[in-house]
């Protein structure tokens, strides 16, 4: 469990230190996990994490905005094991990297996915939204 969290710590703040600390959980124990799978649910699943690039999702919005909260819905419909989401209002001096930076398009709740740092278009059409965060792969095994 450890090593999802140092995983999507790393998603959100870019400090290298937690996906090294990741790599070297990961490296520790894979030899066991290939002969025991079914014991290593989780170490398994973090595997699937580091491997495929999980994707980042920032949502800048006011906070009782509907705007904002039907963006956060639309990613909340499906499961996304490889990725994060965080959401801030405009204007508000952010302690995360993820966050950094990122403003409303026109007034409006706005939404970025990106991966390793670059972002697609930031947008507030929830149907692109939609489309974007459809490209998450849930899981590779």
């Amino acid at each position: 469990m450890s090593i999802i969290i140092s995983l999507k710590l790393y998603s959100f703040s870019y400090d290298k230190k937690y996906k090294l600390m990741a790599k070297q959980i990961l490296n520790n124990h894979i030899a066991k996990a290939r002969k025991y799978p079914r014991s290593y649910g989780q170490l398994l699943l973090a595997l699937d994490y580091y491997n495929n690039n999980p994707k980042e999702i920032a949502i800048i919005g006011n906070e009782i905005s509907g705007e904002k909260n039907n963006l956060v819905e639309l990613f909340q419909q499906e499961y996304y094991p490889n990725a994060v989401i965080s959401y801030s209002h405009p204007g508000k001096k952010d302690i995360l990297p993820l966050l950094k930076d990122k403003t409303m398009i026109k007034n409006k709740s706005t939404a970025y996915v990106c991966e390793n740092k670059q972002c697609l278009r930031p947008t507030n059409d929830p149907k692109l939204f939609k489309q974007q965060i459809s490209t998450i792969k849930h899981l590779s095994f």
